[in-house]
């Protein structure tokens, strides 16, 4: 409630209180050709020393054609 004076204004309602993390997502391009074999390191998509990096998962997606991406 704001009081002044003569004049006050206030209101009751529940409020909705955010969450203040944001979802961070990354990618990484993997092009492997042919019968290719390579490695990729991920090591640098996790932060281990963020006390606020939490519930941290990994998705990998293959496709033979990217051009399906765009679609």
């Amino acid at each position: 409630m704001a009081d002044g004076g003569k004049f006050s204004d206030g209101e009751q309602h529940l409020l909705a209180v955010l969450s203040d993390r944001t979802p961070l997502i990354e990618s990484v391009p993997m092009p492997i050709r042919g019968n290719q074999t390579r490695e990729f390191s991920l090591e640098n998509l996790f932060n281990h020393h963020s006390p606020t990096a939490t519930k941290k998962s990994l998705t990998v997606e293959f496709t033979g054609n990217p051009a399906w991406y765009a679609v």
